[in-house]
């Protein structure tokens, strides 16, 4: 994936704050700052799927919960998100 570099002038912002911009296109929030995402093509696609094929079918079997794909929306980090 690659990253754009952000300025020291954005705003730190939350997540929910985030999703309520809208209309970004494909970035995500690393320390608070907007980041912009590389498009994804086909080969990550395969991959994507192919991983969460078997992990999805070990956790399924093991009873450990669930395994998402694509953009969930989910914290790794809180303050800034």
């Amino acid at each position: 994936m690659v990253m754009n570099r952000v300025t020291d002038e954005q705003k730190l912002i939350t997540g929910e704050e985030l999703i309520e911009l809208g209309g970004l296109g494909r970035s995500e929030l690393v320390a608070g700052r907007i980041v912009k995402m590389s498009p994804t093509g086909n080969e990550h696609g395969t991959i994507e799927g192919n991983f969460f094929h078997y992990l999805s079918n070990f956790v399924r079997r093991e009873k450990l919960g669930k395994v998402q794909v694509g953009e969930v929306g989910i914290y790794i980090q809180r303050d800034p998100d």
